[in-house]
């Protein structure tokens, strides 16, 4: 059976979105098909998660600077900024160089001017054409070395934007694409703005961008009298993806013990896993997140202050509230105890939990969030911020840090797509609460948590039962009772593969990466996110067989109906 809701595999999600952020996974078998590369479903791909799927558009684009740079044998990846751009060759030299042959990766710049020319530069630290709308930094690299660059891409979230990029394009004269093959659509973009530097200072950016800061500012408040430790608009700084504002709470966080390594408390999302464990000395990792974890880095902190009092080895604690993607929430009163104790900073990851739901900030000195999953919501657009905590002991060193490096690569127009997007974003997520906790409830009944082993499931992550003491202890209380809800987001892990990929090809809802949706998502995350480790993430209980749930805003008693069709399919392959 096709469930009504099928998207053909490689569709982008949602559908008819030029800028929508997933691509349709309908089957088990695709999944595994994407994730082996296997060259059919290679070929369908129209679309995906931008940092995993690098957009049609940008490859366009890379491609026609790299014929006005003269580029033979060599691939391109597009960047706002010079910046962005070192970062990417000095990483892409660094990982070869440790595989044993450093790579040559080259630096160029490229204006678009007003007329819609292009001004090639491969000295990059020439100064722009002031009358170029739009400059474009290229890090030029062997074409063999595609994987080595999309780690970069993947990890560090630094690239331009489809937006951005179809700017660009909108821009260029029919001499600069002249003899090249572009599709139409690529030539059409909706921003249209005079002036200089359209790209990140325009007045409606500029608008757009105070708002986001402002809005997320006041939603960590929690209705609370305003004191002067609330964080202010300018404690938040926003950036073009979520990965880019964890890098940069790993940037910031690592200079002031450049030697030391990073703590990662809890099993999290795998591409903040891979940053911590590829840069600066390496990584502590702290998979299950438990009190025996704890008990385990604390003793860590006492040997290394032992053997060196002025550097306790640790620069940083990364964590989730709750983790990704078994929802596992961390003792944050014993991490916050300890990280005093030892003088470490924590920077806090609650995408998950969101702004409405938790009240952590006062247990981190920085705050990262994916604005990309519910604060947007319509997965069309991404986004990142990153807040210093006013109250932490941290906040005047980090903060004259950013402020002293920041530099605003957020496209203009992407920012007023959040902000539009975000304006509801505390009504959605009443709304999703309810839902995702109707269908966990669903699912539960029918599972080995309460002693029903037919459908094959061994068990559903959620806050609600997941840690929820720990879970709780940060909830959102408003006059002593609970507001903030669980989350929209589960995982059900089952006991065998049929039941698995019954249930999640029968799921009549559409497939793809990322979460916090305003409609039901479904993800097959241990396949998508740790594809080529499936052994080492099974050892901290991130099963192959796991089936993640974004749940949307549907109305309630159909998507119940749903669920229990899958369930249903999903006790007969397992019978």
């Amino acid at each position: 059976m096709i469930p009504t809701n099928f998207v053909v595999r490689g569709s982008p999600i949602p559908p008819n979105v030029p800028h929508a952020i997933s691509g349709s996974l309908p089957t088990w078998k695709d999944v595994i098909g994407y994730m082996s590369r296997e060259p059919s479903m290679m070929a369908a791909m129209q679309n995906g998660y931008p940092r995993f799927f690098i957009h049609r558009s940008i490859i366009k684009l890379s491609k026609i600077c790299g014929k006005h740079l003269g580029a033979i044998g060599e691939r391109s990846l597009v960047f706002p900024s010079l910046n962005a751009a070192r970062l990417c060759q000095e990483s892409m030299i660094a990982q070869s160089t440790m595989q044993g042959s450093p790579l040559p990766v080259r630096l160029a710049q490229i204006s678009i001017t007003g007329d819609g020319h292009l001004i090639a530069a491969d000295n990059v630290s020439s100064t722009p054409s002031d009358s170029a709308p739009v400059i474009l930094y290229l890090a030029l690299y062997p074409a063999d070395a595609l994987h080595v660059a999309k780690d970069f891409w993947r990890e560090c979230g630094m690239g331009i934007s489809s937006r951005m990029a179809q700017y660009s394009l909108s821009l260029l004269s029919t001499k600069a694409i002249n003899g090249l093959d572009v599709e139409p659509n690529h030539l059409e973009s909706s921003w249209q703005v005079d002036g200089v530097d359209p790209c990140f200072k325009s007045a409606q950016g500029k608008i757009a961008k105070r708002a986001i800061r402002s809005r997320i500012s006041e939603l960590l408040r929690h209705g609370r009298p305003a004191t002067s430790t609330d964080v202010n608009w300018d404690d938040v700084f926003l950036y073009p993806t979520g990965m880019c504002a964890i890098w940069n709470a790993y940037d910031v966080t690592s200079k002031a013990r450049p030697s030391a390594k990073s703590a990662c408390f809890g099993f999290l999302y795998s591409c903040t896993i891979h940053l911590l464990k590829k840069n600066s000395s390496g990584c502590h990792f702290f998979g299950y997140g438990s009190s025996d974890d704890l008990d385990e880095l604390e003793s860590i902190l006492k040997e290394e202050l032992a053997a060196a009092p002025s550097n306790p080895g640790v620069f940083a604690l990364f964590t989730e509230i709750p983790s990704n993607p078994l929802l596992r929430s961390p003792d944050l009163p014993r991490l916050r105890a300890l990280a005093d104790k030892y003088d470490i900073p924590i920077v806090l990851d609650d995408t998950i939990g969101n702004f409405v739901n938790m009240d952590v900030l006062s247990y981190a000195d920085i705050l990262v969030t994916s604005l990309t999953k519910l604060f947007s919501g319509a997965a069309n657009v991404m986004g990142g911020s990153l807040v210093v905590n006013p109250a932490g002991r941290y906040h005047q060193n980090f903060k004259q840090q950013l402020n002293a490096s920041f530099q605003d690569t957020y496209f203009d127009e992407d920012a007023i797509c959040m902000e539009h997007n975000s304006r509801d974003f505390a009504s959605r997520v009443s709304v999703i609460d309810s839902n995702a906790e109707a269908v966990c409830d669903l699912i539960r009944s029918r599972s080995m948590m309460v002693g029903v082993p037919s459908a094959g499931i061994k068990e559903v992550c959620y806050p609600k039962w997941t840690t929820r003491e720990q879970y709780d202890h940060c909830r959102t209380q408003l006059n002593g009772e609970y507001v903030g809800g669980f989350g929209g987001l589960c995982s059900v892990i089952f006991t065998n593969a049929p039941a698995c990929r019954a249930f999640y090809d029968t799921l009549d809802f559409w497939k793809g990466p990322t979460l916090g949706t305003n409609f039901t998502l479904i993800t097959a995350y241990t396949v998508v996110g740790h594809y080529g480790e499936l052994e080492w993430a099974a050892k901290y209980g991130v099963a192959e067989n796991l089936v993640r749930i974004s749940v949307g805003m549907e109305e309630q008693s159909g998507l119940l109906r749903r669920v229990a069709f899958a369930l249903k399919a999903a006790e007969e392959a397992s019978a």
